[in-house]
């Protein structure tokens, strides 16, 4: 019954526009105070406990696999985004991409912008010095995602949705754009 109440409110969350963080349509700049998100995505509102008391009949439920201990590696059907969900991040990396990160920070000696972060500190793209892109074959079908703990990581047509649940922070990474918040 605990999934079925996750598969349902997951499939809330992600049909609920919040449209807060951070949006890169292909600029490379971040959005002009950071509210706006491109045509066609969502925002996921903080994961919340509380179970729907309805839930409307066109909201499509999200099928959750829910984890723990190791770390669960998934790549989306289209084979362009790759993932690790632990219980205290969540990482996806990208392949193909017709948008551009920001410089460089100066505190990220290594490789940064191939893909996105979110833990208990915010969401953030990535510094890495190693890639996600084919470490595994786990395909994770769109309507689908992975729980460990706090964190939950969604595949859908749009990206991929991964957010922390106890501050709300996440990110979609997708083909177009990004969206941190």
């Amino acid at each position: 019954m605990p999934e079925i109440t996750l598969a349902v409110l997951a499939g809330t969350l992600l049909f609920t526009l919040a449209g807060c963080g951070t949006t890169n349509a292909g600029t490379g700049a971040p959005a002009a105070g950071g509210s706006q998100t491109p045509s066609g995505t969502v925002a996921m509102a903080p994961l919340d406990t509380t179970p729907p008391q309805s839930t409307p009949a066109s909201t499509p439920s999200v099928v959750i696999q829910t984890v723990s201990g190791d770390t669960s590696f998934f790549v989306t059907p289209s084979g362009n985004i790759d993932c690790a969900v632990t219980a205290t991040y969540a990482r996806c990396d990208i392949g193909d991409r017709t948008w551009s990160a920001p410089p460089k920070p100066t505190d990220c000696p290594l490789d940064y912008g191939n893909g996105a972060v979110v833990d208990s500190t915010g969401a953030r793209l990535s510094c890495a010095g190693d890639t996600l892109l084919h470490v595994t074959t786990n395909v994770l079908p769109y309507g689908h995602g992975v729980q460990d703990g706090q964190v939950l990581c969604v595949s859908q047509p749009a990206g991929v949705r991964c957010q922390y649940g106890a501050t709300g922070h996440g990110f979609l990474l997708a083909k177009e754009h990004y969206t941190l918040f």
